[in-house]
């Protein structure tokens, strides 16, 4: 026989679950995920592994409902709004273009990064340490990784004097990594070029332009837009035999030279952790924040040896992944 006090302590754990039971009846949470690329996505898989390891089965204990973009920011209003018509418990998103849409299309609806570039300044949050509102998760913007990638970059190719800077204008966070990358080439003593490209269109033109141009190298910007269209950027990089310096191992494994950056699939197995507190009723403006703490430094030696480029030993050692 249960006593009157066991029987209220069970009740209340009933209850207090982020909204998760109607009555006596359990619920499966529902997550939605909004993507700006296409699948496959080794970050979604990263997500989905995170929750299985916290014991989540899919079908049985949450439910996914996935929306692509397929490389298309414009469609991101529209999928936000279909997964806020769903009624999800939580979207998982990443880059500050469809965090924006995510968050006006479902304002009351708590929101994780699986990878932000500047939510204090987008104004996701307050502050790291207390976001407050209904959007949390990880943040990789850091000014220091603009100079350290720079750096890298001059080590491994030292004629490096004038390289063309990849912005998407419309993506939020372009202003404030634009300006970390040109303080980061000032002090290095290297002219930065930007190239503007909001579109396929625009991509194609902006890097065929690069083609006997007086730039030396390519930087893109963190931009889920350059990701979902890494492979035709660096195609196009290495046709007009430009060295490349990119945010994300992606792609250095679509064949750029060089990349360095957070370990963003590790970023997306740790978002798990923030969804997995929210379900359990954690308010998301009370989940601070996380920076990342492992960075990755890769490199393509194929692609090195296309362009002719020797790639000096101190780097070679230093590299977390080296394709050949």
């Amino acid at each position: 026989m249960i006593r009157r006090r066991e029987f209220i302590a069970l009740l209340g754990g009933a209850v207090g679950g982020w909204s998760l039971r109607t009555g006596a009846q359990e619920r499966i949470p529902k997550i939605g995920l909004l993507r700006t690329n296409a699948p496959p996505d080794p970050f979604v898989d990263a997500f989905r592994d995170g929750m299985r390891v916290l014991g989540y089965e899919e079908g049985h204990t949450v439910l996914y409902e996935m929306r692509w973009a397929e490389g298309k920011p414009d469609r991101l209003p529209v999928l936000a709004a279909d997964l806020n018509g769903l009624n999800v418990d939580i979207i998982l998103t990443g880059g500050d273009t469809a965090i924006h849409a995510a968050r006006n299309a479902a304002p009351a609806t708590p929101i994780v990064m699986g990878a932000s570039n500047d939510p204090v300044g987008a104004g996701f949050a307050h502050s790291l340490a207390r976001p407050g509102g209904m959007v949390t998760g990880l943040t990789i913007f850091s000014k220091e990784l603009s100079q350290k990638r720079l750096e890298l970059f001059r080590e491994t190719v030292p004629s490096l004097v004038r390289v063309a800077l990849l912005i998407n204008p419309s993506f939020p966070a372009a202003l404030s990594e634009t300006k970390a990358t040109e303080e980061a080439a000032q002090l290095l003593g290297v002219t930065m070029q930007p190239v503007t490209a909001s579109d396929v269109d625009d991509l194609e033109r902006a890097l065929k332009s690069l083609t006997n141009s007086m730039v030396n190298g390519l930087i893109t910007l963190a931009d889920p837009f350059f990701t979902a269209h890494r492979g035709r950027i660096v195609d196009l990089a290495n046709a007009a035999r430009l060295p490349t310096m990119l945010h994300w191992r992606e792609f250095v494994q679509a064949g750029g030279l060089l990349s360095y950056g957070p370990d963003n699939v590790e970023l997306y197995r740790r978002a798990a952790n923030f969804v997995d507190k929210i379900l359990k009723g954690a308010k998301p403006g009370d989940l601070p924040i996380e920076q990342p703490t492992k960075f990755v430094l890769a490199i393509n030696l194929k692609t090195a040896r296309t362009l002719g480029i020797a790639v000096p030993q101190s780097v070679l050692f230093r590299a977390d992944e080296v394709i050949e």
